[in-house]
């Protein structure tokens, strides 16, 4: 076996604690993963190990995802200590979802805004359809605050789908700072025994429209909670509640967008996560963990050029590739050549490691 795997081998068993033979297990898994840029096992398979037949390969994985109890703990943990050091994060909270056959697959999922992109560190397989409850909201919470500390989380993001009295109360009684979009048929009043009034009230008499905020804080699910908005050109409403600092409410909630931009990555340009054939959420979820791992060494990837080697310019009326898309194009052909003797493929290992 050559040193750059060895090299993996060793961050992995770091990083995750795991036996030797679980982090060669994974370390052939990620750099098949991206040389393929397929979740697509038989692909992952034909790229496993050429001391071995496909069928020997493609049985081990399949006995991976059956029978190994991924720590995701220490899987979020892997992915914050790659990243270089932040006091704290935005957090964004999104869902995404589309069918394979009859079957949902329907993941919600939390990442850490760094830079303009999301990085996604713990996430949950909804067995149903549709949208999440506060009870699978509140444990994906309970998760992140295993991985990553209270007090490094400057604020928390989300849409409409996760409002709700329960949810909100939650991250008041967690002393979690939030700005989350609500719909404009919620009621709102200054006393929390008062008849509600509907939200969009308060901006309907705003000719223009720039986004305000309340001077005063009102009663919204029963807590009190500062509240800012504007009336949208197509006659919808932007109106983001807020724990505290809504002066930074729009500024922040407009980076839950970058978690758009991370299920597209992962779903189609990336990995092409639609495409698997898995069905059990249990795998789902672990497949998700080393696509994640992937994703985010790619991202880094791409800062390490930015930083390392010269950047050329994109052409003109071409748009520029982002940090992730040149990092995972650079890190496959790396990876192909893994056994041949290259700096610049240890250093990109490397990244793995704690920042």
């Amino acid at each position: 076996m050559h040193s750059n795997l060895k090299q993996l081998i060793k961050i992995i068993q770091v990083q995750l604690n795991a036996s030797y033979l679980r982090s060669e297990f994974i370390a052939l898994f990620l750099t098949s993963l991206i040389k393929s840029k397929s979740v697509n096992l038989a692909d992952i398979a034909g790229l496993f190990s050429v001391t071995n037949k496909f069928e020997s390969n493609y049985r081990r994985i399949q006995r991976f995802f059956q029978e190994y109890m991924m720590n995701f703990v220490k899987i979020g943990q892997m992915l914050i200590s790659m990243l270089p050091r932040q006091t704290k994060y935005v957090v964004a909270i999104d869902r995404t979802n589309w069918e394979f056959g009859k079957t949902p697959i329907n993941i919600m999922l939390i990442s850490l805004v760094y830079k303009d992109i999301s990085l996604p560190v713990c996430w949950m397989l909804l067995d149903k359809k549709g949208f999440s409850n506060h009870y699978e909201r509140i444990e994906l919470l309970k998760r992140l605050f295993e991985i990553l500390p209270k007090e490094q989380i400057a604020c928390l993001v989300g849409d409409r789908e996760f409002d709700g009295k329960e949810f909100i109360k939650f991250l008041k009684d967690e002393n979690i700072n939030f700005h989350i979009r609500i719909r404009h048929t919620v009621t709102y009043n200054y006393t929390r025994t008062a008849k509600g009034k509907r939200i969009k009230n308060l901006l309907d008499k705003v000719k223009s429209f720039r986004y305000i905020i309340y001077p005063e804080k009102v009663v919204i699910y029963d807590q009190m909670l500062h509240v800012g908005g504007k009336k949208l050109p197509d006659g919808d409403y932007l109106i983001l509640i807020s724990s505290s600092n809504p002066e930074n409410a729009q500024e922040e909630y407009k980076k839950r967008w970058t978690i758009e931009t991370l299920f597209n990555k992962l779903k189609k340009r990336g990995f092409n996560l639609e495409t698997t054939h898995m069905r059990d959420k249990n795998k789902l979820e672990k497949l998700l963990g080393l696509v994640s791992i992937a994703y985010v060494w790619a991202f880094l990837t791409g800062e390490e050029m930015k930083r390392s080697y010269t950047v050329i310019l994109a052409e003109k009326g071409k748009r520029a590739r982002s940090s992730f898309d040149k990092g995972l194009k650079y890190l496959r052909s790396l990876l192909s050549n893994i056994h041949e003797i290259k700096q610049e493929i240890l250093n990109m290992i490397n990244l793995l490691s704690c920042a």
